[in-house]
């Protein structure tokens, strides 16, 4: 009985130290990078001859987007915390529901603008050379996030089991 109860403690402990150790190692990505802006990086270091200064100015760019984007974001994500509330009542109001819908879209068509703007200032910055290999690369990084959102996601069968379980 005793043993049973020391095995279980240290069982309890080891298992607790190895929480406390997965849990100092928060901060980083998955590849060990803690920079600003990593993926960004890797991207931009594919480039053929891109120089320094480019990175600096590519760099700026993307942060002044980011400051452009958060506020925009913010709005959206209020928005759609607000559709929930307004879909989820017994007597939803229609009228309300598209208003915020119309809202999420013009905020979501001011995102892309921006998106589509950073990425038109970064191919000025660029060579005729590096143009084109950002453009695959971008092209590319695209089809693998188009790939990324049709493909099953665990989590996302799960909810779906939960919201209906006769399916």
């Amino acid at each position: 009985m005793k043993t049973k109860s020391l095995s279980l403690a240290a069982l309890i402990m080891a298992v607790l130290f190895s929480m406390q150790l997965m849990a100092q190692k928060g901060g980083q990505s998955p590849k060990g990078d803690n920079d600003q802006f990593p993926r960004k990086e890797r991207f931009l270091d594919r480039l053929p001859g891109i120089t320094d200064q480019q990175k600096e100015e590519i760099k700026k760019i993307h942060l002044q987007t980011m400051k452009a984007q958060q506020p925009l974001k913010n709005e959206k994500d209020e928005l759609q915390a607000k559709l929930k509330t307004l879909t989820t009542v017994d007597q939803p109001d229609t009228k309300a529901v598209n208003a915020v819908i119309e809202k999420i879209g013009s905020i979501n068509t001011e995102m892309m603008k921006k998106r589509v703007s950073e990425k038109l200032s970064i191919r000025n910055l660029l060579t005729e050379e590096q143009r084109i290999v950002f453009d695959a690369q971008a092209q590319k990084m695209r089809n693998r996030s188009f790939d990324n959102d049709r493909r099953p996601n665990k989590k996302r069968a799960s909810k779906r089991a939960q919201n209906f379980p006769n399916e």
